[in-house]
């Protein structure tokens, strides 16, 4: 068979060495180069070739885009983080029909630190429903600044800011989403703005024969 698209596996694959003996869990990435006898060839990152037998009810899972818009109260989340404090590598959400898989947090494996120099560093997994983050809703209570409050200039003051701490990989796991989000929702207000000051200068530049015809009132909605 044809060498086959990188696939990222996320499991776990149990080897029993005897009927008493505890199952020795491994976990392998790497990718998929060929399928066959009811199994695969896995090229693993360190460039040996691993064969995997998989049972007859074995699962196969994968992933497509998503977007932070997508994460709300209820849902079912899993995230891989790197080394302590934890910083967020990726977030997956996981069908209803997945609820409850790797509920926890726990140990995954050594991965190399790009951030690092290459250096080898601890990962993990943290798997939970998603729980909504409850504010004040005093009347005297301030409200919080939000991106659609900020003119431009401050708007792209802050999704820069935002950009190159995501950038330098420190981001703890309890800020990354969240910024992350608010970043997206600065890029949105700042394509809104840029869209409407375009709009406006069309106006003033195109008038029934083709000159400057002043300013009329733009409706941009």
């Amino acid at each position: 068979m044809a060498k086959l698209t990188t696939l990222a596996l996320m499991g776990l694959l149990a080897v029993t060495t005897g009927a008493q003996a505890a199952p020795k869990v491994e976990r392998l990435r790497g990718t998929v180069e060929a399928v066959a006898g009811g199994g695969f060839t896995l090229k693993t990152r360190a460039g040996a070739s691993e064969t995997v037998a998989l049972a007859p009810d074995a699962k196969v899972s994968w992933v497509v885009p998503s977007s932070l818009d997508a994460i709300r109260d209820g849902v079912f989340i899993g995230t891989a983080t790197k080394g302590e404090p934890p910083v967020a590598l990726e977030v997956v959400l996981f069908p209803e029909a997945m609820r409850g898989t790797g509920e926890g947090h726990y140990d995954w494996d050594m991965i190399p630190d790009h951030t690092a120099g290459g250096a080898p560093v601890r990962s993990a997994m943290t798997n939970g429903t998603v729980k909504a983050d409850v504010r004040s809703t005093a009347p005297d209570a301030p409200r919080a600044e939000t991106p659609d409050d900020l003119p431009f200039e401050r708007a792209m003051e802050q999704l820069e800011e935002i950009v190159r701490r995501l950038e330098r990989g420190d981001v703890p796991l309890d800020e990354s989403v969240a910024i992350y989000e608010r970043g997206e929702a600065l890029k949105r207000h700042c394509e809104t703005l840029l869209k409407r000051a375009e709009a406006r200068i069309q106006k003033i530049a195109i008038g029934p024969d083709g000159r400057a015809a002043g300013t009329a009132p733009l409706d941009v909605e």
